[in-house]
């Protein structure tokens, strides 16, 4: 990540692991950067989220979902939990998030929004 000290750029991210928030303070400063801990699984969490990063920068002109997990191992020997924790992150934190942000986004001209998946959209394992 470039840092955001004279770029004009402001950035709001969330992650559930909060060493992960910790890592991105040095890249900017509290006015550049809004920091949240969140699980994308929780819907109402992800609606409350979008709702505050609106009231903190005003605007938001964009979104870029960027959660994904992996398990390794047969599905048969899976816990269901395991497997509905996967979904959860995969596919229901992409809707989650594109879902809790659309109402925002829509009030401007011009947004952007980017899901990415990692190696793991792409591959599964056995």
């Amino acid at each position: 990540m470039i840092g955001l000290r004279g770029v004009g750029a402001r950035v709001a991210a969330a992650d559930i692991v909060e060493g992960n928030l910790q890592s991105l303070r040095e890249y900017g400063s509290e006015s550049e950067l809004f920091l949240a801990k969140l699980d994308v699984i929780d819907n109402a969490a992800m609606i409350a989220w979008a709702v505050s990063v609106k009231d903190h920068f005003g605007v938001v002109d964009g979104i870029f979902n960027n959660a994904g997990v992996a398990l390794s191992g047969h599905a048969a020997e899976q816990p269901r939990k395991h497997m509905e924790w996967l979904f959860g992150v995969n596919y229901w934190g992409v809707i989650n998030g594109v879902e809790a942000f659309l109402p925002v986004l829509l009030t401007r001209p011009e947004v952007c929004v980017v899901n990415v998946s990692s190696l793991f959209g792409l591959r599964s394992m056995p």
